[in-house]
């Protein structure tokens, strides 16, 4: 018995290795070949790699007492070296405002502005256009923590504004099944994209894995909201975003329940947003 569990440890530790090479293989292969992308990922891994405080680790350890790893929040990690600090100051001050500025451009931003009444036009069809943007607001929020920027976070302040002011009555938000499929704002929906996807209040919760990926992404765009507004309020304090996330939340709450979770499918980001916030 003994040596079969040590037998076991040794094989499961060599994956553990094989798994961590691969990692750092697929790092080394996205510097190499993605290197407009490779920014992006940079506020990630220098937070992961930079994880070494250990307050809040005894809390943590109470909730979670069989877990061996704790999450360090991005707020408490400080990176002033000179490798990671002049990409993520990159990250900041170049890519995020040129990804806004192609978000801009495609109308995903207008999208909001559409549904807050503020703007005239078409809604824009894409798939999943709305979790763009709250990534977008997601990586600012992780800059934020390293390098103040007033300009940027101006901008991002406005633009949550228009996000709140898309939200529903009840809760719910989402660019692409809001309206009424005859409303003069509604795009053509003689369209592979609307056809495959699905567009309108119509097609609201309305995925299921027989259609495929008809009105499904829903739950992702909402599980995307709630990274970005935990990760703006944890740097910033603002709570705007995390309130609209909330009330987002407690919509999704209302609707499912045990016999629609059964029949639904969508990606698992909810969740990953549903514990965060």
């Amino acid at each position: 018995m003994g040596t079969g569990s040590h037998k076991d440890k040794s094989q499961t530790l060599a994956m553990e290795r094989k798994k961590l090479t691969t990692m750092k293989k697929l790092l080394f292969i996205l510097m190499l070949k993605l290197p407009v992308i490779m920014p992006l990922l940079v506020l990630v891994f220098a937070a992961i790699l930079s994880a070494c405080s250990s307050k809040n680790y005894d809390d943590q350890e109470k909730l979670y007492p069989f877990s061996s790893l704790h999450e360090v929040s991005f707020t408490e990690v400080k990176i002033q070296d000179n490798f990671w600090l002049p990409k993520i100051k990159l990250v900041q001050k170049t890519t995020i405002p040129h990804l806004l500025d192609i978000a801009e451009t495609e109308g995903k931003l207008d999208n909001f502005r559409i549904l807050a009444g503020t703007k005239q036009g078409k809604i824009k069809l894409y798939n999943a256009p709305d979790s763009d943007v709250y990534k977008l607001i997601e990586a600012a929020a992780y800059s934020f923590a390293c390098e103040n920027n007033k300009t940027l976070e101006t901008r991002i302040d406005k633009l949550i504004d228009e996000i709140a002011a898309a939200q529903q009555p009840d809760g719910y938000i989402n660019t692409q099944y809001t309206l009424n499929d005859n409303h003069p704002s509604s795009p053509n929906l003689d369209t592979l994209h609307a056809r495959r996807f699905g567009y309108g209040e119509k097609d609201r919760w309305n995925s299921t894995l027989e259609k495929w990926p008809y009105a499904y992404s829903q739950l992702y765009c909402s599980g995307h909201l709630m990274e970005a507004a935990v990760a703006y309020y944890r740097a910033t304090g603002k709570r705007k975003l995390l309130d609209t996330a909330i009330k987002n939340a407690e919509h999704i709450k209302s609707i499912f329940n045990l016999e629609k979770i059964k029949m639904y499918a969508d990606h698992p980001q909810l969740e990953i947003g549903l514990m965060k916030l």
